[in-house]
C-alpha cells in the first residue's frame, strides 16, 4: 500500500550526484536535523556539552523586575523548624541535670554554677519540646552503720521462729497529732535472729480522747523478759491494756493542780494493767510470770498553754529528753536501784512506779525505748550519732528512721525498740 507523505520533499540531485542549489541552502530552519539519519542525531546528542555559565545562588534580597518578563514571587520556607535532639536521661542529683530557666544549678561539690552552655544554646535556638520527667529514683541507704566494735553475727533475719503467735521480725510506724511528729520502730536483735527466736519487744501509739484544752497522745514501749517464752505476748498486751485503762486518768495526770496525786494515780493505773495482764495469762492457761514484761509510757497533753508530758515506768526500760542535741535521762535514780536489785516487771512484780513530769518546748524530742537501745547509749559514739540524726530540724522519714535504729553494735544483740516524739 502506498504510504502518505508526511515530511518535506528531499531536494533533487543532478545525475552527477552533486546537490542542487536548494540542497546547498541546508535544511529548513524549523528542523535543523531533518536531513540527518537517526544514528547521526544520536551521536550529536552524546556530544552536546552545556557551555552556559553557572548561575549564582539566589539572592536573599528581592531582585528588580525586568521589563517585559513576568515577576517571580520570592520563595519562603514554610517548613517547621526541626526539633532539637532529645537530651539523654540523667539521674536525679546529677550536677549537670538541666535546671529551670533563670535558676542556677547546684553542683554536687556545693559550688553554685551558671546555667550549662548547652541550655543557653537551646534557649537561643527557640523553645524546645517539653521533655518527659525522669522516673523517681531512690537513694539507697546501704547496710546499717557499725557504731560499736566489729559485730560477728549477720544483721539479717534467718529461719522463722517455731513458736505459736510469733510476731514480725520488725515493724515501723509514725504519724502526726497536734504538733507532735512521731516515729517508732521495733526490730529483732542479732541474737534472736541468729537463734531463730521471736522478737519480744512491743510498742503502741494512741490518739486519746481529748481533755479540756485539746488532743491527748500516748506512746508506750514494753520489753518482754528474755527468759520467758511467752513474754512477747505479755509485752504487746501490756501496751494495749495501758491504752484501754489510761483514759480514766488522763485529765487528772495532766492537771498541774492535781500533781500531788500524780504518783498515786500512776501506781493505781499500773495495778489495773497488771491485774488485767494476769487475767490474760489465765485465759491462755499460762503462768502469770510467763507474760512478764517491762513498760514505759508517756502521756502528752495539749500544746497550749504549755505542753505537759507525764512519763512513767515499771522496770528498766528508759526514757530521755533530747534538747539541744543532749540526751537527758528521765529515770536515772530509780532505774539504777532497779538494776542493782533485779528488774521489776508486770504482772507479778510492779514495785514503785517511776514518774516524772516535763514541760516541753518546740524542738524537744522525747525518746522511749527498751534497754536494747538504752544500753548502747552508754557509749558516747552512739549518743553522738543518734543526737546528730534525731537532733536535726528535719524529722527522718520512716525508712531512714528504721535504718538509723538498725545500727550495728558488737555484743549488743538484744531486741531494739524506740519511739521518738518531736515537739513542733
Amino acid at each position: 500500500m502506498p504510504q502518505a507523505e508526511t515530511g518535506t520533499t528531499p531536494p533533487a540531485a543532478d545525475p552527477s550526484g552533486v546537490p542542487t542549489a536548494a540542497a546547498e541552502q541546508g535544511p529548513a530552519p524549523d528542523n535543523p536535523h531533518a536531513g540527518e539519519s537517526p544514528m547521526v542525531r544520536q551521536q550529536l546528542k552524546a556530544q552536546v556539552i552545556d557551555t552556559r555559565p553557572e548561575l549564582p545562588p539566589l539572592p536573599t534580597a528581592p531582585q528588580p523586575v525586568l521589563p517585559g518578563l513576568p515577576q517571580i514571587p520570592q520563595l519562603v520556607d514554610t517548613r517547621p523548624s526541626p526539633e532539637p535532639p532529645a537530651r539523654p536521661h540523667q539521674p536525679v542529683g546529677d550536677p549537670e541535670r538541666e535546671a529551670p530557666r533563670g535558676v542556677l544549678s547546684l553542683a554536687a561539690g556545693g559550688k553554685i554554677e551558671p546555667e550549662p552552655a548547652a541550655r543557653r544554646q537551646s534557649v537561643a535556638a527557640g523553645p524546645a519540646a517539653p521533655a518527659a520527667a525522669p522516673p523517681p529514683q531512690a537513694s539507697p541507704l546501704g547496710e546499717p552503720v557499725v557504731l560499736i566494735g566489729n559485730p560477728k553475727l549477720r544483721s539479717e533475719p534467718r529461719a522463722f521462729p517455731e513458736i505459736g503467735e510469733r510476731v514480725p521480725d520488725s515493724i515501723v510506724d509514725g504519724g502526726e497529732v497536734d504538733g507532735l511528729i512521731v516515729r517508732a520502730a521495733s526490730l529483732r536483735g542479732d541474737d534472736h535472729r541468729h537463734y531463730a527466736e521471736t522478737r519480744q519487744d512491743s510498742f503502741g501509739l494512741y490518739a486519746m480522747t481529748p481533755v479540756p484544752g485539746g488532743p491527748v497522745f500516748m506512746a508506750a514501749v514494753a520489753d518482754g523478759v528474755g527468759s520467758e517464752t511467752w513474754s512477747h505476748i505479755g509485752s504487746a498486751a501490756a501496751c494495749r491494756l495501758l491504752a484501754e485503762e489510761i483514759g480514766g486518768y488522763a485529765e487528772a495526770m495532766l492537771d498541774p493542780a492535781r500533781e500531788n496525786r500524780l504518783q498515786d494515780n500512776c501506781q493505781e493505773l499500773m495495778d489495773k494493767v497488771a491485774g488485767r495482764l494476769a487475767m490474760e495469762a489465765d485465759s491462755r492457761d499460762l503462768n502469770k510470770k510467763q507474760l512478764s514484761t517491762t513498760l514505759v509510757g508517756c502521756l502528752f497533753g495539749p500544746a497550749a498553754p504549755v505542753r505537759r508530758a507525764v512519763m512513767f515506768a515499771v522496770g528498766d526500760s528508759p526514757a530521755y529528753v533530747l534538747r539541744a542535741r543532749d540526751f537527758q535521762p528521765v529515770f536515772t535514780v530509780e532505774q539504777e536501784e532497779i538494776a542493782s536489785s533485779g528488774t521489776n516487771a508486770l504482772p507479778t512484780q510492779i514495785g514503785r512506779v517511776s514518774v516524772r513530769v516535763a514541760e516541753l518546748c518546740a524542738g524537744d524530742m522525747v525518746l522511749l525505748c527498751t534497754d536494747g537501745l538504752g544500753n548502747t547509749m552508754r557509749t558516747p559514739a552512739v549518743r553522738r550519732q543518734l543526737a546528730e540524726w534525731w537532733g536535726e530540724p528535719g524529722v527522718p522519714g520512716l525508712p531512714a528512721y528504721f535504718w538509723q535504729l538498725s545500727f550495728r553494735a558488737q555484743s549488743y544483740g538484744d531486741d531494739r525498740t524506740a519511739v521518738c516524739v518531736w515537739v513542733r
